[in-house]
């Protein structure tokens, strides 16, 4: 599966994707027929996606061969668990590391 983007203007969290699609292999030719060769792609990371979250879309907008829709559902899962291990690694769950991950992120006041 693949998730496009139209570039954005203003930088804006989850933004929802503007067009997805399914291909066997990398996606590579498939985005060359929508995307000017002259426009800058950037590709994520792994850690950069919400697969499990994007991976709902074929399953609620489509209707495939059972076995398709199955490896859909299996590859949620796995990325939904993966998900949540980057989650357990980055954000923990003791509040010394939920405070550092804080102060990263929201700036101290000055008084």
């Amino acid at each position: 599966m693949f998730v496009v983007w139209r570039p954005m203007t203003q930088q804006l969290p989850f933004v929802r994707p503007d067009g997805w699609g399914l291909t066997i292999g990398h996606p590579k030719q498939q985005l060359a027929k929508m995307i000017p060769p002259s426009d800058t792609v950037y590709i994520l990371q792994d850690r950069e996606c919400l697969w499990s979250a994007w991976l709902s879309i074929p399953l609620v907008c489509e209707r495939y061969e059972p076995w398709l829709t199955t490896a859909i559902e299996t590859a949620q899962t796995q990325q939904r668990s993966a998900e949540q291990s980057r989650w357990a690694q980055w954000y923990g769950n003791e509040q010394d590391r939920f405070q550092k991950f804080i102060s990263q992120v929201v700036p101290p006041h000055s008084t």
